[in-house]
């Protein structure tokens, strides 16, 4: 993936593993694109500015039940 892929509102995880996050901003120098990230801890908010290079695309299931 590369890093001009992630938008706002993509679902990201960090490569080396944490919890899933959204993206709410990407922004885009001549060296770089960071992207900052929000999950959230209960109902607490959390956000951090993450380079596009250490995010992929998280892997989440929906379930539902009954």
């Amino acid at each position: 993936m590369t890093n001009a892929s992630f938008k706002i509102g993509d679902k990201v995880e960090l490569k080396s593993g944490g919890p899933p996050m959204t993206v709410d901003y990407v922004h885009t120098s001549s060296k770089n694109v960071t992207c900052r990230c929000v999950w959230f801890v209960v109902t607490e908010p959390h956000r951090e500015m993450h380079s596009a290079d250490s995010l992929r695309r998280a892997n989440l299931r929906r379930t539902c039940s009954s």
